[in-house]
């Protein structure tokens, strides 16, 4: 009888051990794909930053345009006038 106790007891602990392994597998895998995801989000506001430069680069040059196609279209209506 006390045979039968020990290997269901041991039965036990193994399932049990098997159990905690298979939980630290799976938050080892969650560790490792929140790592990822943090990566990726690093570099997604890395490349929101440099759009943002991008973008203020381009409307300081669409103006100093637009400033210089007024200009012109006032010498142009001057010559003409």
């Amino acid at each position: 009888m006390e045979l039968v106790i020990f290997k269901a007891e041991n039965k036990l602990e193994e399932i049990f051990l098997n159990a905690q392994l298979k939980m630290q597998k799976a938050k080892n895998e969650l560790i490792k794909n929140m790592e990822k995801d943090i990566e990726k989000a690093i570099e997604l506001a890395a490349i929101e930053v440099e759009t943002q430069i991008i973008k203020e680069n381009i409307d300081i040059a669409v103006d100093a345009l637009e400033e210089t196609i007024e200009e012109e279209k006032a010498d142009l209506a001057e010559r003409f006038e």
